[in-house]
């Protein structure tokens, strides 16, 4: 597991600590940084962190992702998480020429957080497990469902195009809707 220590870019070691089994220590070089070498099994992000790297190389994902305080910028990176992701402060992705970001866990946004992505075309943001929005601090551009899913929560999304490819697909919250859901 890791977690931040301090702000940065995402293969800066200084800005990560490692669990070793008993304690938090600085990571080494052969350690590394969530992903290099490695699938973490759960990433804390406690401080501004900027996605510097494409996570998705060698098949290596983020396990469970954890978004505490903080803002986590993908910067038109790959970016792959296997687990369950829970957003209570700031996810990010201000790069209109995005890369690939696949969500394959529950996406749970907190009352109070940020999700913002600029992702385009609709195939390079996906999603294959639900999504549990409490916030209404929720901007997508263009999303797509890659299995059946239920969007839910007590907060609102503002979606400009959702694409589900015949997946089913339950909404049971608040969505705002530029353009459309196909």
């Amino acid at each position: 597991d890791y977690r931040t220590k301090a702000a940065g870019n995402w293969t800066s070691l200084a800005v990560w600590e490692r669990y070793n089994g008993s304690s938090w220590a600085q990571p080494s070089a052969g350690e590394g940084y969530p992903c290099q070498n490695a699938s973490p099994g759960r990433t804390d992000i406690n401080h501004d962190v900027t996605l510097d790297i494409n996570i998705a190389t060698a098949g290596r994902y983020v396990g469970d992702l954890n978004i505490n305080t903080g803002t986590l910028e993908l910067s038109g990176r790959d970016f792959y998480v296997s687990g369950d992701v829970v957003i209570s402060s700031t996810l990010s992705d201000n790069n209109a020429s995005a890369r690939y970001k696949r969500f394959y866990g529950t996406v749970t946004v907190n009352t109070g957080a940020t999700w913002s992505s600029l992702a385009s075309p609709t195939s390079r943001l996906l999603f294959y497990a639900d999504i549990i929005n409490n916030s209404n601090n929720v901007s997508i551009l263009r999303c797509r469902a890659a299995s059946d899913i239920t969007v839910s929560g007590s907060g609102s999304m503002t979606l400009d195009y959702f694409e589900y490819d015949g997946n089913g697909i339950t909404i049971t919250n608040q969505i705002v809707l530029a353009s459309n859901i196909l």
